[in-house]
């Protein structure tokens, strides 16, 4: 390490930036496959899981300081195509993704997988991206109620005075005002409050505020005292959280 001239403090943060950066992942991926009937709480487990393992396995075997986690996208064509389009029971979906990553393994240690990558051209790996984020992008609007059926037209304007569609359309606002602003992980930290439900959100406020106040203090270089009692009821509202799942 220290032949290499490795900054200690710097991979730490790019770690914790990282990770914030892709955190929602813990919370997107089993909202998505649970509506293929599968449970939840071993959803979130396994997401972490696999995701750590991964990630280990990438810095161990390649040395490259990549993070690794489920991909947005393939999650909700097994939910939502395979699951609940085709009418396929979600444990024989599972196999089938199984026995797809042993096939892609073997493509992948040859040069058949490398050939086909390069044979699609870049305009079509444009439009396969840009299809996969419709196609996320009308899941999303779907279960906020923004986009709703219509027996006549297929799909309709949700009602706007909804409550669940005022929220959407808050954090919406919200992403955008923190993408322009580039404020750090700001993503999960808008997912946690506007995705869990309402009784829970005194403790939300107290974990979003001590998340919050942390975060400034170590980008900022400045202090924000938080009180010890406040961590100590974040601390427990979490761990509550965790075995409630």
């Amino acid at each position: 390490m220290k032949k290499d001239k490795i900054d200690y403090k710097r991979e730490i943060i790019a770690g914790i930036t990282t990770f914030l950066s892709m955190g929602y992942i813990i919370i997107v991926n089993p909202l998505i496959l649970s509506n293929a009937g599968m449970p939840i709480g071993a959803l979130v487990t396994s997401t972490c899981i696999t995701a750590g393992l991964a990630t280990i396995m990438m810095g161990v075997v390649t040395n490259t300081p990549l993070a690794l986690a489920s991909g947005m996208g393939t999650n909700a064509f097994f939910a939502f195509s395979l699951v609940k389009g085709m009418n396929i029971p979600w444990e024989v979906a599972l196999a089938a993704v199984f026995i797809e990553g042993i096939i892609f393994i073997i493509l992948s240690l040859s040069k058949i997988r490398e050939n086909i990558i390069n044979a699609i051209s870049m305009n079509l790996k444009y439009s396969i991206s840009v299809g996969i984020g419709f196609f996320i992008a009308f899941i999303g609007l779907v279960n906020s109620n923004i986009i709703v059926k219509n027996e006549a037209t297929l799909i309709g304007i949700g009602n706007f005075m909804d409550l669940q569609v005022l929220i959407t359309l808050l954090g919406f606002v919200l992403i955008c005002v923190f993408v322009k602003e580039a404020i750090p992980s700001f993503l999960i930290l808008l997912l946690i409050p506007l995705t869990y439900n309402i009784s829970s959100g005194i403790g939300i406020g107290i974990t979003f505020y001590v998340i919050m106040s942390l975060l400034y203090n170590f980008f900022r270089k400045e202090y924000v005292s938080v009180s010890p009692i406040i961590i100590v009821l974040s601390c427990v509202f979490v761990l509550k959280l965790l075995l409630s799942i």
